[in-house]
């Protein structure tokens, strides 16, 4: 279950399988200080290839940041309220915005 609702919402992140145990940190772009990080993990997908992904749930909506590695910011991410937001790391490290 991922907790989202009441102005709460979730972000997934999808990975690289080599990222798999890497754990990643997310802070809101306001206060790089307000740090959380998840690891990657993979899950499976009935009928599909499993899925390396990081989940981040109950967070306020709002801009974070993702570090990887530790103390570099790997890019920005729009988290919006009531919902899932999903993005793919492969365009975080490229430099882009997302979401």
């Amino acid at each position: 279950m991922i907790d989202v609702g009441s102005g709460a919402g979730a972000l997934v992140v999808r990975t690289a399988a080599d990222l798999v145990g890497a754990e990643i940190d997310i802070t809101p772009v306001r206060d790089d200080t307000v740090r959380r990080h998840v690891a990657v993990h993979t899950r499976p997908v009935p009928g599909h290839p499993p899925v390396h992904c990081a989940v981040y749930d109950g967070l306020d909506a709002g801009r974070y940041r993702l570090w990887w590695p530790p103390g570099t910011v790997a890019g920005e991410v729009e988290v919006h309220a009531d919902g899932v937001t999903e993005t793919d790391w492969d365009d975080h490290v490229a430099g882009r915005a997302l979401a």
